[in-house]
Parts: C-alpha cells; sequence; structure tokens
C-alpha cells in the first residue's frame, strides 16, 4: 500500500523541549542520543528516573538510585542538553532527603508514579503524608514535579487537586494530558483552576491514537491550551535508543501529528488526520512553555521561527491529490473522507 508521508522541514538550530522521556543509556552512548536530537530538532530532554518495573514487568519499584545516577553522568556529558528528574515511591522515607542531596548534584524534578494503575496500590494516594512531604522537599529545592494522574478517576482527581492547591508554589505536569482521553474539558477545568498545572502530549496510545480520531475537538484543544502544553513521545529506552520502532521515528510521528493536515507514520497503515497548529501555538509547545518553567539552554534562540511550515503542508496537501489520482479507487474513497483509526486505545 501507498502510504503518504510527510517530510519535516530542517528548522535549523535545534528548537524543542523534549519533557518526558524514560531513557537511560552508558555514557559512551549518550553521543547517539544527541545525535538523534540534533536530527529531529530537539534541543533539551528531560531524563526521567525510572524504576526497574518499568523496563520488565516481573521486577518491582525498585533500581531508581542507580538509574538516577546514570542519568546524571549523561547530563554531565552534555549539561546543556539534557535533564533529569528524580524517583523515589511512597514508603521510602529517606526519599525527600536523598532529593535534596540530589539537587545539588544537578537534579531538575521530581518524577512520581502514584496515579499508575498498576503501582497505586503499593505508592497510595496522590495526597498523602508521605507525597506532601515529597511535595515539600520539591517546594524547598524549586524542583518541578512530573506526576502521573489518571483524572478520568474522580478520586485521582480530587487528591490531584487537593496537592495543586496547597502547594501553589511547585509546579506540577501531569502527563499524557492528564488521562483524560478524549474528555478534554476535564482537563480543561482543571487548567483554569490552577495555574501550577501544565501538561504534555505522549505518549501515542494515550494522546496520539485519541487525536487522529478527533483532529478538530484536539486542535481547538491545543490552540486554546498551547500555553500549557509540552511536546514529549514518553519513549522507554533501555541501553540503546534503536529498536522498533527507534527514537527517531517515534519522535517524528509526533511531530507529524502536531504539523500536518494529513500523516502517516509507523503507527497506522491508515493516512491520518493531524492537528495542523498554527505558527503560535507550536511555538509554545516546542518550547515557549517549557522556557517559563525550565532555564533555557543556552545554544537554543528564545524565538522560533518555523518558516516552512506553511510550506510543508502545502507540499503534503499537493502529494495528498497526486495519491488520490493514481492509486486504487478504495485507497482514493479512504483520502477523500480523510479516514483515521476508527477507535483509540486506552
Amino acid at each position: 500500500m501507498c502510504a503518504i508521508s510527510v517530510r519535516l522541514a530542517d528548522a535549523g538550530p535545534a528548537t524543542i523541549f523534549d519533557d518526558h522521556e524514560h531513557i537511560v543509556l552508558e555514557p559512551a552512548q549518550t553521543k547517539s542520543l544527541i545525535e538523534t536530537m540534533d536530527r529531529f530538532g530537539i534541543a533539551s530532554m528531560i531524563l526521567l528516573d525510572t524504576p526497574d518495573v518499568t523496563f520488565d514487568p516481573a521486577a518491582g519499584f525498585e533500581g531508581y538510585d542507580d538509574t538516577v545516577l546514570r542519568q546524571l553522568a549523561m547530563k554531565r556529558l552534555y549539561p546543556d542538553r539534557l535533564r533529569v528528574f528524580y524517583t523515589f515511591p511512597s514508603d521510602d522515607g529517606a526519599g525527600p532527603r536523598n532529593a535534596a542531596l540530589l539537587a545539588a548534584q544537578g537534579i531538575d524534578g521530581l518524577k512520581f508514579y502514584n496515579g499508575l494503575p498498576m503501582l497505586r496500590e503499593q505508592l497510595g494516594s496522590i495526597d498523602s503524608p508521605a507525597m506532601y512531604a515529597a511535595y515539600a522537599a520539591a517546594r524547598q529545592h524549586k524542583l518541578p514535579v512530573i506526576i502521573h494522574v489518571e483524572a478520568l478517576s474522580p478520586i485521582q482527581r480530587h487528591e490531584f487537586e487537593r496537592a495543586l492547591n496547597d502547594f501553589p508554589a511547585v509546579t506540577f505536569i501531569c502527563p499524557h494530558l492528564c488521562g483524560v482521553q478524549s474528555s478534554l474539558e476535564i482537563l480543561g477545568t482543571m487548567l483554569a483552576r490552577h495555574p501550577n498545572l501544565f501538561t504534555d502530549g505522549g505518549p501515542w496510545h494515550r494522546v496520539g491514537a485519541f487525536a487522529t480520531a478527533a483532529p478538530d475537538k484536539f486542535r481547538d484543544f491545543y490552540i486554546a491550551h498551547s500555553d500549557r502544553i509540552m511536546f514529549a513521545t514518553d519513549s522507554v529506552k533501555q541501553d540503546s535508543i534503536e529498536g522498533d520502532p527507534a527514537l527517531g521515528e517515534v519522535i517524528e510521528c509526533e511531530r507529524q501529528l502536531l504539523e500536518a493536515k494529513y500523516f502517516s507514520c509507523f503507527r497506522s497503515d491508515l493516512v491520518m488526520r493531524g492537528l495542523y497548529l498554527p505558527q503560535i501555538a507550536l511555538d509554545n509547545i516546542y518550547f515557549k512553555t517549557a522556557a517559563g518553567i525550565f532555564p533555557l539552554p543556552a545554544r537554543v534562540p528564545r524565538v522560533l521561527k518555523w518558516k516552512n511550515h506553511e510550506g510543508r503542508n502545502r507540499y503534503h496537501d499537493a502529494k495528498r491529490k497526486d495519491y488520490a489520482i493514481s492509486e486504487t479507487a478504495r485507497f482514493k474513497k479512504r483520502l477523500k473522507s480523510a479516514p483515521v483509526e476508527s477507535s483509540a486505545t486506552s
């Protein structure tokens, strides 16, 4: 089957801030990550400390102290490009103290998994006394917090909003559009209530699959809240960024979702509708939102200039018409109706 693909234009210097990746490499392998970041326009990337259970379902919530030290070693090689967030479980009484020690060694924030269904019973509530001690450490050391929350759950939403209210000086990033799937109005209400709340648009199965099924709805939401949304792919990579798919393929597909009217990538054999976001929304999501939270890397310009954004989509529109003329009747019908995947995964 012939598929439409969008070749992303060269944006010059890397300009995208990627706020959510589970990547841990040996120092000697870190250059391959930086090369991929350069090739796909990533200026700065957050490496999230990750328990062993993320890489191996048979493992427990352990290994996080070793992982963060490996990630800090990566950061020392490229301090302007990589940032590191430390994690610890609620029952680790030394966690807040270790966070303070690691703040002096260069961590950039804290990451918590309390809302993740598979870890919910072990880690406890988002507003427990142990978590309040963690948020207090974040406030003391001016560390942003990334925390997994399933905001479709009224219980989790109540716990999280209590923490948001009680720690207004802490910046909270609730990834994956806070788990609301297509119920964007829930997140919209939360953003309106809490100026210290931000989010991101990864990974594909939590956001992209829903966005391609309802692109107009997601486009309106992204435009309205682009100053609170950041770019992310939420890739999980240990000891290598290759594999099926490779990290670069994932980044490219996520960018196509945001930039193109129609696109295809490894996620589906179908031609999918993208969000085709305007310049100002892309600028916010790719860099300006993050610039309000994190210090700017010295090598990155403060203002993005996507000069070829409109040209990319005009090129794609022309290619789409060419395919509609040349392919089979079945494929032409699919293009004419702007098909998308019929259902999204949870």
